[in-house]
């Protein structure tokens, strides 16, 4: 299919299958394409920058928000699509780019972001309250539906971040950390900022306990596990790509640095798999063109690493197209 016609969704799954006989687990990673079904007018512009948010709706099934973006004309996106897991559906639902989302139950936290046209960076904070809207329900044919989608912008205290684009913000059990990022004022950056999850919406800056920090960079990915943030990749402020594995410790905000010999990049995808794989999809590493490799980094629990070090090692992995 040439680019100019592409509207689809992929998706990753893990196939664990057991054999009781070995007693041995093999993991198989297929990469899948689910096409749009619907007939629409209302599908997204090409983009980037853009966030794609999973919630799990009243109804039981997932819905994938995409907030936001921009085009290589630097014109930016406000909209908000969603596409129904369960029935290929894509509708748009109401009317930053580099922005970073995360979701609390059927909330959608959005903070930071850039308009590139302007060149303006924001340190605000936006939750879509996802709800169950009509819309959707009629879009997508669902019944029993509460119309709660709405947008607000609630008013925040304390270290509030300073503006920032191509960050990352990740949900933990303390409330949603946001780290680095850039401005065209400041350059890049490797900050630390929680905003708990209770009513007082209150910024507190992180900061780490010993003199090892991450180096300051954009364009990096994170995901939460266990009692950790994993951060990886990414770029300098001079252009270079950074080539190591950044361990936020959440229980002493403390962090473990790891370098990687062969692997960097930035701009890339990530996301943990069964709470025991972290996996991470194309992106850019230094050359003329965006790669589409997938890498795995099996993770274990803090408690099972020795000496303070990660033991943390990436190995690449073929994919089956479904």
């Amino acid at each position: 299919m040439s680019h100019a016609t592409r509207q689809e969704v992929f998706y990753f799954e893990e196939i664990v299958d057991n054999d009781k006989d070995t007693k041995t687990t093999e993991e198989t990673y297929t990469l899948s394409e689910c096409h749009v079904l619907n007939d629409t007018s209302d599908l997204p512009s090409k983009r980037g920058g853009a966030t794609l948010t999973a919630v799990l709706a009243a109804q039981g099934n997932t819905l994938l928000y995409l907030i936001g973006g921009a085009n290589r004309a630097a014109e930016t996106f406000g909209d908000v699509h969603v596409f129904d897991w369960g029935t290929d559906m894509l509708n748009i639902i109401m009317i930053l780019v580099q922005l970073h989302a995360i979701n609390a139950g059927s909330r959608i936290y959005v903070f930071g972001g850039a308009n590139l046209r302007v060149g303006a960076v924001f340190n605000d904070l936006h939750v879509l309250d996802t709800g169950t809207p009509r819309s959707v329900c009629l879009a997508f044919r669902r019944h029993q539906c509460v119309d709660t989608m709405t947008w607000s912008q609630p008013e925040v205290g304390g270290d509030v971040p300073p503006a920032r684009n191509s960050h990352v913000a990740v949900a933990t059990d303390k409330g949603m950390v946001v780290i680095g990022g850039s401005s065209p004022q400041v350059g890049a950056m490797n900050d630390v900022y929680l905003l708990a999850w209770d009513d007082d919406m209150s910024w507190r800056r992180i900061r780490p306990s010993s003199s090892t920090v991450m180096s300051k960079r954009e364009l990096h990915a994170a995901c939460a596990i266990h009692d950790r943030i994993l951060v990886v990749g990414g770029r300098s402020s001079s252009g270079i790509l950074c080539d190591d594995v950044c361990e936020l410790h959440t229980d002493s905000w403390t962090w473990t640095i790891t370098p990687l010999t062969s692997w960097h990049r930035c701009a890339h995808a990530a996301g943990v798999l069964g709470g025991t794989h972290w996996v991470h999809f194309g992106g850019w590493g230094g050359g003329h063109d965006f790669l589409s490799d997938c890498w795995q980094l099996p993770v274990r629990p803090a408690a099972c690493h020795d000496n303070g070090t990660s033991n943390l090692m990436y190995c690449t992995f073929p994919l089956e197209n479904d």
